[in-house]
């Protein structure tokens, strides 16, 4: 397949609606117990008097938060938790209250606003030129207090080199879902061909700039952070180059 057009780079706009929920229900409530608890094990057992449930005025955001399923799991470890999404198709799926309809790039928060930023799931990488990914991680980084937190959960290049699935079959009650992945450095991207059983055809397209381990470090140094940890894996596994599908860092912000 070839990969995203031009005129298929904001892919982000059309794609996370109700066929895409249909399409993603392994990602589930334990799945984002898992992360969340591995991320909050790390902040608590490290930094017990900036970031734990009785941390006054406590503030989490998740961005890019879908149907909510991490802002619920922070909240049933009694952390108060808000999120962003752009997609009101996920939004209105998701039973929390304090969740937002925004543009990751123009969030609608102060300066130094939140103790913790979260982004689970690849969801940096979306936009156009690296210059633009990096202006967004620069707002981010603008409404976290000083010496706050941020969670990066990104895709591992390495291990979709090796592990990429070229193209997938995959059967539902409602029809048939053909999807289609190429690896071009550095972009991964996917053409999702959907027939339903009564004969309607959809099809939606992803692209996904992925970042190395260098390279992503790098990014938050020049932007004023420390990186403090990095997980391999949702369940919080240590990162091994070569092997670890997630590249999920935890920075800090430089109190400075």
């Amino acid at each position: 397949m070839e990969p995203v057009s031009s005129s298929s780079r904001d892919w982000f706009k059309h794609w996370f609606n109700e066929t895409y929920l249909e399409l993603y229900t392994h990602r589930n409530s334990d799945q984002a117990n898992n992360q969340v608890a591995s991320l909050c094990t790390f902040l608590e057992n490290n930094f017990p008097e900036s970031f734990s449930p009785y941390t006054q005025d406590l503030r989490v955001l998740d961005i890019a938060c879908g149907s909510g399923r991490h802002v619920c799991a922070f909240q049933n470890r009694g952390i108060p938790t808000y999120g962003v999404d752009l997609s009101l198709s996920l939004l209105k799926s998701s039973p929390q209250k304090n969740l937002l309809r925004a543009d990751m790039r123009y969030l609608p928060f102060p300066q130094h606003y939140f103790d913790l930023l979260t982004s689970f799931f690849s969801s940096f990488g979306y936009f156009k030129t690296p210059e633009e990914d990096v202006k967004t991680l620069h707002h981010w980084l603008n409404i976290l207090k000083k010496g706050g937190f941020l969670f990066l959960d990104l895709a591992n290049p390495l291990y979709i080199q090796s592990h990429l699935q070229t193209h997938t079959t995959t059967e539902y009650s409602w029809g048939r879902v053909d999807q289609f992945r190429t690896y071009n450095h550095p972009y991964v991207s996917k053409q999702i061909k959907i027939y339903r059983a009564e004969g309607r055809v959809e099809e939606y397209a992803e692209q996904l700039r992925l970042y190395s381990l260098e390279a992503i470090t790098d990014i938050l140094i020049q932007s004023g952070c420390t990186v403090l940890h990095v997980f391999g894996t949702e369940r919080g596994d240590d990162f091994v180059p070569q092997l670890s599908p997630r590249i999920s860092l935890i920075a800090q912000v430089n109190n400075i």
